[in-house]
This record gives structure tokens, sequence and C-alpha cells, in this order.
């Protein structure tokens, strides 16, 4: 048990600040009795957080600057995880590594995520201004897009940034607060910085190399070929717009088919005799549909122990209150050794939370389905945990013989 005082000061951005919240979880958690005090220059981002003792402006504690140094080392890792080591070797911590994802507990009225997607267009001047991209103003300016403004607090910062479908943004404390706040992102970053050192694979990151790749930091901008911000120039402000096309409402939303958009790689597992559980309209081919009905469901299969060779199911797992009882109904009508293919809804979509959603009864986090269906006594063959096109993900695991 540790009872000694843990003191962090960061006066930075908002992002070097976001970038600790992790550690401060795992450090409480592992140490209830610890008093941790941080002095920063934002106060208001650590509002309500659990984690805190003591929030204050003095000078002292372990220095959170620009670990690695400016991410020189080779291969780097990310700021979250340099935070955390800084912390817990001069406090002498052991706990577990934290997530990368900061944490934001500040009270504001959340938005309803359907606005236009927001743009950032007012950048801090540092860098040169290398990291900004030289398109965000005209992108702001299309159909379907708006300025993200300079707000008042950092209250009406995060309510304006829920309001939106999405944010396209520089690397910095707006893409950050995205992550904490779960608000669809994509991130410009051109050949300024990689993604691994300060974003996050849940964020959409465009990037374009060039020979002076990367030049993170206060080095000038070598200007290859004499043009200057050569690798932001290549990114154009249709090919942004392409890619933010699927931050919007879209057509698999609409008609209620997602199977049609993972039916090619589930073809590769799903063989032999099967069932699709939540078919609807549209089950796998070659599948006997189960749909909720006096006879069968997604909790009672009318089949004998060991019979299939799968079982498919697309977007239903998580409208079930009970999903790991049903997957225990699945496990037993499956074959030693037989496939469990699963597409589901990824949570970075915020139509798609249960508070949007009445009928989704819970969040399906990647990791929280891998851990339930481990947990299940099946073995994870393949699984992506980023969204595809269709803002969804898959997990193909195997039934393995209690």
């Amino acid at each position: 048990m540790v009872d000694k005082e843990i003191v962090i000061k960061s006066f930075n951005g908002i992002g070097d600040l976001l970038f600790v919240t992790p550690t401060l979880r795992v450090i409480k958690q592992t140490y209830p009795d610890c008093r941790i005090v941080v002095n920063t220059n934002r106060p208001e981002l650590l509002i309500n957080n659990p984690f805190v003792d003591v929030i204050n402006r003095d000078r002292e504690g372990v220095f959170l600057g620009y670990p690695d140094p400016i991410h020189r080392k080779h291969p780097t890792q990310h700021h979250i995880i340099s935070d955390w080591e800084i912390v817990t070797k001069h406090y002498g911590l052991v706990t577990e590594r934290p997530e990368l994802k900061p944490e934001i507990y500040l009270p504001f009225k959340h938005g309803e995520g359907g606005g236009p997607i927001g743009v950032q267009v007012f950048h801090k001047g540092h860098w040169d201004g290398k990291k900004v991209w030289d398109g965000f103003p005209y992108l702001a300016a299309k159909s379907g897009f708006r300025k993200i403004p300079k707000c008042a607090s950092m209250q009406a910062l995060c309510e304006f940034l829920t309001s939106c479908k999405g944010v396209v943004c520089a690397e910095g404390g707006i893409s950050h607060l995205c992550r904490a706040l779960d608000v669809p992102c994509i991130v410009i970053y051109g050949g300024f910085a990689d993604p691994k050192w300060n974003g996050y694979k849940e964020q959409i990151n465009v990037q374009q190399h060039t020979s002076c790749s990367y030049c993170y930091g206060s080095q000038a901008c070598e200007r290859p070929n004499g043009v200057y911000k050569l690798c932001m120039k290549q990114i154009t402000v249709a090919q942004v717009q392409g890619i933010a096309a699927g931050l919007s409402k879209c057509k698999w939303v609409e008609h209620h088919n997602q199977m049609t958009y993972i039916e090619t790689e589930a073809r590769k597992w799903c063989l032999g005799k099967g069932v699709d559980i939540g078919a609807g309209n549209h089950a796998f081919p070659g599948a006997r549909p189960i749909n909720d009905n006096e006879f069968e469901n997604a909790y009672s299969i009318d089949r004998q122990d060991n019979y299939y060779n799968y079982v498919f199911s697309s977007h239903c797992l998580e409208h079930l209150e009970r999903p790991w009882e049903a997957v225990s109904e699945w496990y037993r009508v499956l074959q030693p050794n037989g496939i469990l293919f699963l597409y589901l809804p990824h949570p970075n979509y915020i139509p798609w939370r249960p508070h949007k959603n009445r009928w989704h009864k819970w969040i399906t986090e990647p990791h929280k389905v891998i851990q339930g269906l481990q947990e299940s006594s099946f073995y994870i063959i393949e699984a992506t945990t980023e969204p595809d096109v269709a803002f969804g993900f898959y997990v193909v695991a195997r039934k393995e013989t209690k």
C-alpha cells in the first residue's frame, strides 16, 4: 500500500494534460490511499476527475514536458506511455499500462452528434505552422462542414464538438478531446509526425510522407523541391471530403442490412452447415436464419449439441440484454472447433450508442467483446478493432472444448 503524495505538473497545451489522465486512473486504482496532486495551467480539464485529489497552479511536481525526447527514440512510443513511465519511475510505482485514451469528466451539455462536421480553423502559432494543413478553411466552407469556433470555456468547446457528426483537425488539443469524448475524428498529420506517438487507431489519421518526414519539433521545414510544407500540400480538400463522407449518416444505417458489408470476409470462415442469429430478411448465404419468435431466438436454438459448423451473427449481440447467455447457447450448438463470426457496430459511431439508439442495450467495445468470448471458452482467431467503412468490426472465434 502506498499512502504517499504524488505531485505532477503540466503547464503546456490541452493535449499535454490529457495525456496524463490515463496514468492518474491506473495509479489511483492501484494505490487508492495515495494523494494525487496536479499542478497545471488548465485546471478545468480535471474538474470532477475522480482520480485527482488536489488541483493547483503551483510549480512543484514531476514535469511532463516532451518526453522521448521530442520522439527521437527508435522505435518510439506513445506520449501517454511516456508520461506513465516518467511518473511511475519517479515515485517507484508498479501499475498496469494505461489505456491509450484520454479522460475528461467535465460537466457539460452533451450534444446530439448530428450537426455538420466541425473543422479546426484556429491554430497555435508554434512549430512554424508545419503541422497545420492549408486546406482547413476551404474545407470548412464546404456544404456539410462548419468552423469550430473560438469558445469561451472548455465546457462550450465540448458541447460544440459533441454536437458534430465528426471533426477534422490537426493533431493537438481538439484531436485529444475528441478521443476522450468519443467524437469521430479525422486528424491531418501529413508528414509532420507519426500517429503512433500521439494519435489513436480509433481515429482516421491522414498521413503523407515526404523525403524529410518526420519533422516533429522546432526544426525548420526542409522544403523538398523548394516547396514549403510539401507533405501538407499533397493532401487535397476533395480527398479529405471523401474521407469525411464516412462520418455522416450513411446508407447502411437506413436500410438495416449490415451483413452485405462483411459477407466477403465471412465467407472465408463460415463453411458447411451454419446458422445466422438475428438474420432479419438478409440471412447469410446458406445459413438457417433465426429471429426472435415463439419457437426460437438468440437464447434458445432448436438443435442438438455440437450441431453446426458455424454461427454467424451481424448486428445482433448489441440488442441483447443478456449477451453472454446467448453466446453460451451459440457455443452449445457449435461443433468442437466450430466457428463463431460476429459483426458488430463500432462504438466510434455515436448514433449506435445506447443513449442515441434505444434498441442497443450495451456498447460493443472490441476489447470487451473479445474478453467476453475468451471467458466463454472461445479462442480468438482474428479480430479487427478499428471501424470499417460501415463503422463495424468483426471477430472470428473458434469453439474450444471445455
